[in-house]
């Protein structure tokens, strides 16, 4: 049950989700200035949400006052409301925390143009030549600070769960131009990057040890920079990926033709045998259609899969819920035979 106090001619829930059944608009107490929402939830749901408050003829929307629970996102902060099921993730709890070693890394594109930041996590007690697996974060700033991904790899690191691994975070600067399956942005990160870390720190890294996720336009990324270089990694996380398939107004071809006509190459030629592949979407959201047709397309490349769905959106805190699950299927510490 949602509640709302205050003068309205109106109040809606406002949650981005196009799958999420509309509950209608809230209900105000005869007499009162006092609204309120029924919602059923799933046991395990997880919902971002504003409140839409109509005032004078005009709509504005606001965080819920009466709800303490929220999530951060590059944009600003959402009230959050969970099933009944619904648990944080453990490394959470009590507070974030990691105890590696984070660097910049600046170097000089000449695919992309300019000199581009990024960062890389040493676990701690990394000595320079020491050969670890890595993996490559798309919008790894946005994952540091709405995702707790450190955190997330020091936790499943301490519990056994993982080995320990090198992280590096790519940034872009014209993201949708970068990430919509870009070769360029890929030889950046293999030709570039990948090279100025082993000289800079002494990383080394196996590429059946390197894996690639994002999420969004960031898992097209993530796919498309494996298939540009399919010997150069072995392990992939797609999460809520922007797979687009088919071109309409809600998916413009000025952004995102890019995207289909690489999975038309994907599935002519998919190249990434004996891969790992971890996947995940939510079902609230617009995309989950695109997210079960790319699943079949892993499966007939030989990939190895393992895919999730939940009840959420697209949405920081619902990848960071995923963290964990993707850590231990690209990372096990019982090495991946085949």
């Amino acid at each position: 049950m949602l509640i709302f106090h205050g003068a309205a001619q109106e109040v809606r829930l406002r949650t981005w989700m196009p799958r999420f059944p509309d509950p209608g608009p809230f209900v105000r107490i005869e007499g009162s200035d006092r609204w309120y929402l029924p919602l059923h939830l799933p046991a395990t749901a997880r919902i971002e949400y504003r409140l839409g408050i109509k005032q004078r003829g005009r709509w504005h929307e606001v965080t819920d006052p009466t709800n303490p629970a929220d999530a951060t996102n590059p944009f600003g902060t959402n009230s959050v409301v969970n099933g009944p099921g619904y648990q944080l993730p453990a490394f959470l709890a009590p507070s974030p925390t990691w105890t590696g070693e984070l660097h910049e890394i600046r170097v000089a594109s000449h695919v992309l143009g300019g000199r581009r930041h990024h960062h890389l996590y040493l676990p701690t007690g990394f000595q320079r030549g020491t050969t670890l697996p890595l993996l490559v974060v798309h919008d790894g700033n946005d994952f540091l600070q709405h995702a707790s991904l450190l955190s997330a790899i020091d936790f499943e690191l301490t519990a056994g769960a993982i080995a320990p691994i090198a992280v590096l975070l790519i940034d872009p600067w014209e993201r949708l131009a970068e990430y919509g399956a870009s070769r360029d942005h890929a030889i950046h990160v293999v030709e570039e990057v990948l090279p100025h870390v082993q000289r800079r720190v002494g990383l080394l890294s196996r590429p059946g040890e390197r894996a690639l996720i994002g999420a969004s336009m960031g898992a097209v990324a993530s796919l498309a920079t494996a298939w540009h270089f399919p010997r150069q990694f072995g392990r992939v996380g797609l999460i809520s990926g922007t797979f687009v398939h088919t071109l309409n107004d809600n998916w413009p071809a000025e952004i995102f033709a890019p995207v289909t006509e690489f999975l038309e190459s994907f599935a002519r030629e998919p190249r990434l045998h004996d891969y790992r592949a971890f996947t995940s979407v939510g079902r609230y959201e617009g995309l989950v259609d695109f997210h079960r047709r790319l699943n079949p397309l892993l499966r007939a490349a030989r990939l190895q899969l393992h895919s999730v769905e939940t009840w959420d959106g697209h949405h920081w805190g619902a990848w960071r819920d995923r963290l964990s699950d993707c850590l231990r299927f690209l990372f096990p510490t019982t090495p991946p035979t085949g």
